[in-house]
């Protein structure tokens, strides 16, 4: 009888001691879970702020800085994609 009081002593302390394990890795699960989901908010406003700062660039590649109208570039950019529209919907010529 008292190796079975000593026995189930010694189970009652492991289960104690995984009880606590157990709760210590669910806290540190948690915690990392809160860190990934600051990251993440960082991550989707640095890329917002990435896609704003392109638009940003794409404009001033194409107006002039003083005057704000469109540069060559543009011309250029523009008169190639018209050129690639008319070549894809051309129209027969009226003969």
């Amino acid at each position: 009888m008292l190796r079975d009081l000593r026995e189930k002593v010694e189970i009652e302390g492991e289960f104690e001691r995984m009880k606590r394990e157990l709760t210590d890795k669910i806290r540190e699960r948690d915690l990392y879970a809160r860190e990934l989901q600051v990251i993440r908010d960082l991550y989707k406003d640095k890329m917002k702020e990435i896609e704003v700062m392109k638009e940003e660039a794409l404009l001033l590649s194409y107006t002039d800085d003083l005057t704000g109208i469109y540069n060559h570039r543009f011309f250029i950019q523009q008169l190639t994609l018209e050129v690639e529209r008319q070549k894809r919907y051309a129209s027969p010529s009226p003969s």
